[in-house]
Protein backbone atom coordinates (compact mmCIF):
# COMPACT_ATOMS: atom_id res chain seq x y z
CA UNK A 1 0.00 0.00 0.00
CA UNK A 2 1.42 3.46 -0.86
CA UNK A 3 2.57 5.18 2.14
CA UNK A 4 1.00 9.24 2.78
CA UNK A 5 4.23 10.57 2.51
CA UNK A 6 4.36 8.39 -1.47
CA UNK A 7 1.24 9.95 -2.08
CA UNK A 8 2.24 13.95 -1.37
CA UNK A 9 5.64 13.68 -3.23
CA UNK A 10 3.43 12.22 -6.47
CA UNK A 11 0.74 15.06 -5.34
CA UNK A 12 3.56 17.85 -5.66
CA UNK A 13 4.79 16.41 -8.49
CA UNK A 14 2.19 17.13 -10.39
CA UNK A 15 1.57 20.60 -9.06
CA UNK A 16 4.97 21.58 -9.99
CA UNK A 17 4.48 20.35 -13.53
CA UNK A 18 1.53 22.10 -14.04
CA UNK A 19 2.67 25.21 -12.53
CA UNK A 20 5.51 24.93 -15.09
CA UNK A 21 2.90 24.81 -18.08
CA UNK A 22 1.11 27.84 -16.60
CA UNK A 23 3.84 30.05 -16.81
CA UNK A 24 3.25 30.17 -20.66
CA UNK A 25 -0.64 30.08 -20.12
CA UNK A 26 -0.27 33.16 -18.34
CA UNK A 27 2.32 35.11 -20.86
CA UNK A 28 -0.59 33.84 -23.79
CA UNK A 29 -3.56 34.99 -21.87
CA UNK A 30 -2.42 38.81 -20.88
CA UNK A 31 -1.43 39.75 -24.49
CA UNK A 32 -4.60 40.61 -25.28
CA UNK A 33 -6.77 40.60 -21.63
CA UNK A 34 -6.39 42.62 -18.60
CA UNK A 35 -4.19 41.13 -15.51
CA UNK A 36 -7.42 41.31 -13.30
CA UNK A 37 -9.74 39.69 -16.07
CA UNK A 38 -7.42 36.51 -15.78
CA UNK A 39 -7.20 36.50 -12.12
CA UNK A 40 -11.01 36.65 -11.41
CA UNK A 41 -11.81 33.93 -14.31
CA UNK A 42 -9.85 31.80 -13.02
CA UNK A 43 -10.61 31.43 -9.67
CA UNK A 44 -14.31 31.70 -10.99
CA UNK A 45 -14.52 28.69 -12.96
CA UNK A 46 -12.54 26.91 -9.55
CA UNK A 47 -14.61 27.90 -7.31
CA UNK A 48 -17.95 26.99 -9.53
CA UNK A 49 -16.50 23.48 -9.94
CA UNK A 50 -15.95 23.12 -6.48
CA UNK A 51 -19.60 24.30 -5.78
CA UNK A 52 -20.92 21.55 -8.80
CA UNK A 53 -18.87 19.12 -7.12
CA UNK A 54 -20.19 19.44 -3.78
CA UNK A 55 -23.95 19.64 -5.12
CA UNK A 56 -23.02 16.47 -6.43
CA UNK A 57 -21.59 15.08 -3.11
CA UNK A 58 -18.37 14.30 -4.98
CA UNK A 59 -16.72 16.19 -2.14
CA UNK A 60 -17.50 16.56 1.53
CA UNK A 61 -17.31 20.11 2.76
CA UNK A 62 -16.68 20.17 6.53
CA UNK A 63 -18.36 22.71 8.96
CA UNK A 64 -15.40 25.68 10.31
CA UNK A 65 -15.43 27.52 12.86
CA UNK A 66 -15.60 31.40 12.72
CA UNK A 67 -11.59 31.71 13.97
CA UNK A 68 -11.16 29.16 11.01
CA UNK A 69 -13.41 31.21 8.69
CA UNK A 70 -11.40 34.10 9.63
CA UNK A 71 -7.42 32.57 9.42
CA UNK A 72 -9.01 31.03 5.56
CA UNK A 73 -9.96 34.18 4.61
CA UNK A 74 -6.83 35.87 5.56
CA UNK A 75 -4.94 32.60 4.05
CA UNK A 76 -6.81 34.02 0.79
CA UNK A 77 -5.33 36.92 0.40
CA UNK A 78 -1.76 35.60 0.53
CA UNK A 79 -2.96 32.33 -1.72
CA UNK A 80 -5.05 32.92 -4.48
CA UNK A 81 -5.56 36.77 -4.58
CA UNK A 82 -1.93 37.98 -3.78
CA UNK A 83 0.00 35.53 -5.34
CA UNK A 84 -1.65 35.25 -8.68
CA UNK A 85 -2.46 38.94 -8.52
CA UNK A 86 1.99 39.65 -8.51
CA UNK A 87 2.21 36.87 -10.44
CA UNK A 88 0.26 38.00 -13.34
CA UNK A 89 1.48 41.35 -13.09
CA UNK A 90 5.12 40.15 -13.23
CA UNK A 91 4.79 38.09 -16.19
CA UNK A 92 3.33 40.18 -18.47
CA UNK A 93 6.14 42.76 -18.01
CA UNK A 94 8.66 40.17 -18.14
CA UNK A 95 9.39 36.48 -20.33
CA UNK A 96 7.48 34.30 -18.56
CA UNK A 97 10.92 32.30 -18.72
CA UNK A 98 12.66 34.75 -16.74
CA UNK A 99 9.44 34.92 -14.31
CA UNK A 100 9.96 31.10 -13.74
CA UNK A 101 13.41 31.20 -12.63
CA UNK A 102 13.24 33.77 -9.86
CA UNK A 103 11.01 31.15 -8.21
CA UNK A 104 13.94 29.03 -7.57
CA UNK A 105 14.64 30.67 -4.40
CA UNK A 106 11.27 29.85 -2.96
CA UNK A 107 12.94 26.44 -0.94
CA UNK A 108 15.33 29.02 0.11
CA UNK A 109 12.57 31.26 1.57
CA UNK A 110 10.30 28.50 2.34
CA UNK A 111 12.98 27.14 5.01
CA UNK A 112 13.97 30.23 6.21
CA UNK A 113 10.52 30.76 7.31
CA UNK A 114 9.48 27.43 8.42
CA UNK A 115 12.79 27.44 10.14
CA UNK A 116 11.72 30.63 12.15
CA UNK A 117 7.93 30.30 12.72
CA UNK A 118 7.42 26.47 12.59
CA UNK A 119 10.89 25.46 14.08
CA UNK A 120 10.79 22.87 11.11
CA UNK A 121 14.60 21.19 11.23
CA UNK A 122 16.08 19.90 8.20
CA UNK A 123 18.76 17.21 7.26
CA UNK A 124 22.33 18.28 6.31
CA UNK A 125 21.98 16.08 3.22
CA UNK A 126 18.50 18.27 2.24
CA UNK A 127 19.95 21.46 2.76
CA UNK A 128 22.79 20.36 0.20
CA UNK A 129 20.24 19.32 -2.06
CA UNK A 130 18.37 22.73 -1.65
CA UNK A 131 21.17 24.69 -2.69
CA UNK A 132 22.11 22.63 -5.37
CA UNK A 133 18.51 23.02 -6.91
CA UNK A 134 19.02 26.66 -6.49
CA UNK A 135 21.95 26.61 -8.06
CA UNK A 136 20.67 25.01 -10.77
CA UNK A 137 18.63 27.22 -11.62
CA UNK A 138 20.83 30.23 -11.06
CA UNK A 139 23.64 28.72 -13.56
CA UNK A 140 20.68 29.15 -16.22
CA UNK A 141 19.80 32.41 -15.27
CA UNK A 142 23.17 33.69 -15.04
CA UNK A 143 24.09 31.76 -18.56
CA UNK A 144 21.51 33.98 -20.14
CA UNK A 145 22.07 37.17 -18.80
CA UNK A 146 22.42 38.85 -21.88
CA UNK A 147 18.79 38.32 -22.61
CA UNK A 148 17.09 39.22 -19.41
CA UNK A 149 14.69 42.22 -19.82
CA UNK A 150 15.73 44.96 -17.81
CA UNK A 151 12.17 45.60 -16.40
CA UNK A 152 12.91 45.98 -12.99
CA UNK A 153 8.69 46.39 -11.82
CA UNK A 154 8.16 43.26 -13.37
CA UNK A 155 10.95 41.68 -10.61
CA UNK A 156 9.45 42.90 -7.90
CA UNK A 157 6.41 41.85 -8.67
CA UNK A 158 7.12 38.12 -9.24
CA UNK A 159 9.68 38.32 -5.96
CA UNK A 160 6.47 39.71 -3.93
CA UNK A 161 4.13 36.72 -5.67
CA UNK A 162 7.20 34.78 -4.41
CA UNK A 163 6.89 35.98 -0.51
CA UNK A 164 2.98 35.51 -1.01
CA UNK A 165 3.21 31.71 -1.73
CA UNK A 166 6.09 31.33 0.87
CA UNK A 167 4.15 32.75 4.13
CA UNK A 168 1.05 30.70 2.51
CA UNK A 169 3.06 27.69 2.69
CA UNK A 170 4.11 28.34 6.26
CA UNK A 171 0.79 29.52 7.87
CA UNK A 172 -1.50 26.46 5.71
CA UNK A 173 1.06 24.29 7.66
CA UNK A 174 -1.10 25.01 10.54
CA UNK A 175 -4.55 25.41 8.95
CA UNK A 176 -4.85 21.26 7.82
CA UNK A 177 -3.96 19.96 10.53
CA UNK A 178 -7.05 21.11 11.78
CA UNK A 179 -9.15 21.76 8.83
CA UNK A 180 -9.51 19.06 5.78
CA UNK A 181 -7.61 19.55 2.41
CA UNK A 182 -10.30 19.61 0.66
CA UNK A 183 -12.57 22.03 2.94
CA UNK A 184 -9.55 24.38 3.19
CA UNK A 185 -8.84 24.27 -0.40
CA UNK A 186 -12.70 25.07 -1.05
CA UNK A 187 -13.00 28.18 1.03
CA UNK A 188 -9.76 29.11 0.03
CA UNK A 189 -11.12 29.62 -3.51
CA UNK A 190 -14.37 30.40 -3.37
CA UNK A 191 -13.33 33.69 -1.18
CA UNK A 192 -10.63 34.20 -3.49
CA UNK A 193 -13.22 34.25 -6.65
CA UNK A 194 -15.21 36.16 -4.69
CA UNK A 195 -13.00 38.93 -3.46
CA UNK A 196 -11.56 39.61 -6.60
CA UNK A 197 -14.84 39.54 -9.05
CA UNK A 198 -16.28 42.34 -6.82
CA UNK A 199 -13.10 43.99 -7.42
CA UNK A 200 -12.95 43.83 -10.94
CA UNK A 201 -17.05 44.62 -10.96
CA UNK A 202 -16.60 47.46 -9.22
CA UNK A 203 -13.51 48.59 -11.60
CA UNK A 204 -15.28 47.90 -14.66
CA UNK A 205 -18.34 50.20 -13.45
CA UNK A 206 -16.22 53.02 -12.16
CA UNK A 207 -14.51 52.91 -15.22
CA UNK A 208 -17.65 53.84 -16.98
CA UNK A 209 -17.90 50.05 -19.03
CA UNK A 210 -20.68 48.31 -19.96
CA UNK A 211 -21.96 44.86 -18.70
CA UNK A 212 -21.66 43.67 -22.25
CA UNK A 213 -17.92 44.93 -22.76
CA UNK A 214 -17.41 43.26 -18.95
CA UNK A 215 -18.24 39.86 -20.75
CA UNK A 216 -16.95 40.51 -24.17
CA UNK A 217 -13.82 38.39 -23.48
CA UNK A 218 -15.85 35.21 -23.52
CA UNK A 219 -16.40 35.29 -26.89
CA UNK A 220 -12.62 34.62 -27.71
CA UNK A 221 -12.35 30.76 -27.91
CA UNK A 222 -8.26 30.83 -27.64
CA UNK A 223 -9.28 32.63 -23.97
CA UNK A 224 -11.63 30.25 -22.80
CA UNK A 225 -9.09 27.03 -23.27
CA UNK A 226 -6.68 29.63 -21.23
CA UNK A 227 -8.93 29.90 -18.50
CA UNK A 228 -10.03 26.51 -18.40
CA UNK A 229 -6.80 25.32 -17.92
CA UNK A 230 -5.64 28.47 -15.49
CA UNK A 231 -8.75 27.63 -13.51
CA UNK A 232 -9.28 23.59 -13.90
CA UNK A 233 -5.90 22.68 -13.13
CA UNK A 234 -3.26 25.37 -12.39
CA UNK A 235 -5.65 26.83 -9.69
CA UNK A 236 -8.00 24.24 -8.25
CA UNK A 237 -6.05 21.03 -9.08
CA UNK A 238 -2.52 22.80 -7.76
CA UNK A 239 -3.94 23.53 -4.49
CA UNK A 240 -5.65 20.22 -3.83
CA UNK A 241 -2.72 19.11 -4.43
CA UNK A 242 -0.38 21.53 -2.44
CA UNK A 243 -1.93 21.46 0.18
CA UNK A 244 -2.21 17.49 0.92
CA UNK A 245 0.92 17.29 0.39
CA UNK A 246 2.00 19.89 2.78
CA UNK A 247 -0.67 17.98 5.32
CA UNK A 248 2.24 14.82 5.07
CA UNK A 249 5.47 17.06 3.91
CA UNK A 250 7.84 19.40 5.74
CA UNK A 251 7.52 23.39 4.21
CA UNK A 252 11.12 23.20 3.38
CA UNK A 253 10.58 19.92 1.08
CA UNK A 254 7.40 21.83 -0.09
CA UNK A 255 9.35 24.87 -1.38
CA UNK A 256 12.23 22.49 -2.28
CA UNK A 257 10.12 20.94 -5.10
CA UNK A 258 9.14 23.97 -6.56
CA UNK A 259 12.33 24.22 -8.43
CA UNK A 260 11.15 21.80 -10.91
CA UNK A 261 8.47 24.15 -12.44
CA UNK A 262 11.42 26.60 -13.61
CA UNK A 263 12.30 23.48 -15.71
CA UNK A 264 9.33 22.94 -16.88
CA UNK A 265 8.64 26.33 -17.84
CA UNK A 266 11.50 26.61 -19.31
CA UNK A 267 11.06 23.59 -22.21
CA UNK A 268 7.33 24.29 -22.33
CA UNK A 269 8.60 27.62 -24.05
CA UNK A 270 10.54 25.64 -26.24
CA UNK A 271 7.82 23.20 -27.42
CA UNK A 272 4.89 25.73 -27.02
CA UNK A 273 6.21 28.99 -27.90
CA UNK A 274 9.00 27.51 -29.89
CA UNK A 275 12.13 29.37 -28.42
CA UNK A 276 15.78 28.13 -28.33
CA UNK A 277 17.09 25.16 -26.56
CA UNK A 278 20.55 26.14 -25.38
CA UNK A 279 22.88 23.49 -23.93
CA UNK A 280 23.42 25.29 -20.24
CA UNK A 281 19.15 24.43 -19.97
CA UNK A 282 20.24 20.85 -20.07
CA UNK A 283 23.06 21.11 -17.82
CA UNK A 284 21.31 23.40 -14.72
CA UNK A 285 18.24 20.73 -15.62
CA UNK A 286 20.51 17.93 -13.90
CA UNK A 287 21.96 20.14 -11.45
CA UNK A 288 18.62 20.98 -10.29
CA UNK A 289 17.17 17.40 -10.55
CA UNK A 290 20.10 16.16 -8.42
CA UNK A 291 18.90 18.78 -5.52
CA UNK A 292 15.61 17.62 -5.96
CA UNK A 293 16.47 13.89 -5.15
CA UNK A 294 18.34 15.21 -2.04
CA UNK A 295 15.68 17.56 -0.90
CA UNK A 296 12.86 14.87 -1.04
CA UNK A 297 15.42 12.08 1.18
CA UNK A 298 12.86 12.12 4.26
CA UNK A 299 14.55 11.43 7.28
CA UNK A 300 12.90 8.46 8.60
CA UNK A 301 13.97 8.88 12.60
Amino acid sequence: MISNKIKALLAITLSTSIIGLSYVFIKTGVKSNLPLDLLSDRLTIAAILLLILRQLHCIRINKISNKQRKRIISLSLLYPIGFFSFQILGIRLIPASEASLIYTILPVVSLLISAIILKEKTTFSQKIGVALSVGGVLYIALQSSNNITPDYWGYFFIFCSLLFIAFYFVFLKKIVQEVSVITTTYYILLYGALITNIINLCIYIVSGNTLVSYFQRFSDLNYIYIILFLGILSTLMTSLFTNYSLRHLPVSLVGAFNNLSPIIGVFAGIFILHENLYSYYIYGGIIVLIGITMSTTINKK
